[in-house]
């Protein structure tokens, strides 16, 4: 998070950035601002803008993008909460899709 590569203060805001890096990881195939080594990476961490320019977001809903995009806001205090992630129309959305499934495979495997 921003605020841990500057060594500022910080709090569970930092959690919902690494949580939104990881999700952007598991979607995109790699990580944000990325860097040849550690100095860029803190760098691009700081500076440069949240990128969905790679062809697999094009397959990926808005929902889901504009989440990530109040997760890995620079400013912490502006970032989103833990309650607004779970509150999300993507997160929401995917919590029912995940019930659903679990649902119809256990009534499947019943029968």
């Amino acid at each position: 998070a921003p605020e841990v590569v500057k060594d500022e203060p910080s709090d569970f805001k930092s959690d919902i950035w690494s949580l939104g890096v990881i999700l952007y990881a598991l979607i995109g195939s790699g990580v944000p601002f990325s860097g040849r080594d550690r100095d860029t990476t803190a760098h691009n961490i700081i500076n440069q803008e949240l990128s969905f320019d790679r062809s697999v977001w094009q397959t990926v809903s808005k929902e889901c993008k504009d989440l990530l995009r109040k997760m890995l806001i620079k400013d912490q205090d502006e970032r989103i909460s833990i309650n607004e992630v779970v509150k999300h129309a993507w997160f929401a959305n995917w919590v029912l899709k995940l019930r659903y499934s679990n649902a119809r495979y256990c009534t499947l495997r019943v029968q």
